[in-house]
């Protein structure tokens, strides 16, 4: 058994708990961060970012079920907040992750954007099933993978999304985030999301990247607002690559036994 420090930090919603870790000497397992992110026996997260120093910092960002995933939107933001809070940043730098290097600022108090790079969409439509609701979804990459429908009302969704209720799509090896999306202005939108290693969560950053491309690829604009559960943020296209940019909230220090 070993104790370790944590800090929690959430960005709309999207909740982490974040180990600093510069020498890469703590080696956590899928069980470990399953119990670490278990909102009734552990500290309750969506997910965990172990902060670790190669050439530059580097977010080794592992889901609720202890899988590994290419990027995290919220997740770099929150990450950033807490570098910059230790001084191990400036208000603006380069952070490592699994889908490349990206930059972030600092936009004063508890506000950070990121470049998250190109967001691919895919020319074929899917297929998904919602429980007995079919609908077609545009394939996006925003280095990590998505599925974005559009529908009429959100409120057409139950109440709860579950990976249980959903079917025919084809096996993707990655996994995918599912994302549903209203359109409520030209450029306003509201979503929910279904994170792959998760479940429904409050705010997904690629997840939101992902639906802003869409919206504005279809109708030629430039910057999009996305409502999620947990908040609003923004979407920026700057030649050919998406800003995202929203609050983070650091909210919590301590420690944890691992075992």
């Amino acid at each position: 058994m070993s104790r370790i420090a944590f800090t929690k930090g959430h960005g709309t919603g999207n909740d982490f708990i974040i180990i600093l870790d510069p020498e890469n000497q703590i080696a956590l397992s899928e069980q470990q961060i399953q119990r670490l992110c278990d909102r009734h026996f552990g500290m309750g997260a969506d997910g965990v970012l172990h902060a670790v120093q190669e050439s530059l910092w580097f977010m080794d960002y592992r889901n609720r079920d202890g899988s590994v995933a290419e990027m995290c939107g919220n997740g770099i933001r929150v990450f950033a907040e807490f570098l910059y809070r230790h001084e191990f940043i400036s208000e603006s730098a380069q952070i490592g992750t699994r889908a490349g290097v990206k930059h972030v600022e600092r936009n004063g108090a508890d506000s950070w954007s990121v470049n998250m790079g190109n967001a691919q969409i895919f020319a074929e439509w899917i297929d998904v099933k919602l429980g007995n609701d079919a609908f077609k979804a545009r394939s996006v990459n925003v280095g990590n993978p998505h599925l974005v429908v559009e529908v009429a009302s959100l409120s057409v969704l139950p109440a709860t999304l579950l990976w249980n209720d959903v079917a025919d799509v084809p096996s993707h090896p990655e996994g995918f985030n599912l994302e549903f999306y209203e359109v409520l202005s030209e450029s306003l939108v509201s979503m929910r999301v279904l994170e792959r290693g998760v479940g429904e969560t409050l705010s997904c950053g690629t997840g939101v990247c992902a639906v802003a491309q869409v919206h504005m690829q279809a109708r030629n604009i430039g910057a999009c607002e996305v409502k999620v559960p947990g908040g609003q943020l923004m979407v920026q296209e700057s030649s050919g690559e998406l800003v995202l940019t929203g609050s983070v909230e650091l909210i919590a220090d301590g420690f944890v036994e691992l075992t």
